[in-house]
């Protein structure tokens, strides 16, 4: 084989193993969504079963039962990309969000 025959399937290889990667790491994202969606439908669920039946002199009803705090986004969990470079043939990772 010739050289850059050799480089472009080394690249190709490279190229299928982040992709791999990147499927892994969205199935498990999917996965976590998943489980968190159900989590929060059964919270609001039992908070709506728990809660008295609201007085209507006391004003407007709020639009959700819980309260919704906000996380700092260095809270928030982000998969990590693993970049590969093909000139380079070396894998390194992209910035921390």
């Amino acid at each position: 084989m010739s050289p850059q025959l050799d480089n472009a399937k080394l690249s190709s290889d490279q190229n299928d193993k982040a992709a791999s990667a990147a499927r892994e790491e969205l199935k498990e994202a999917r996965m976590r969504v998943e489980s968190l969606s159900y989590q929060l439908s059964s919270l609001q669920k039992q908070v709506t079963h728990q809660s008295p039946s609201p007085d209507p002199s006391s004003g407007p009803v709020p639009s959700h039962p819980l309260p919704c705090p906000q996380r700092p986004a260095a809270e928030w969990a982000f998969p990590t990309v693993t970049r590969v470079d093909p000139a380079a043939g070396e894998r390194g990772r992209g910035p921390d969000p």
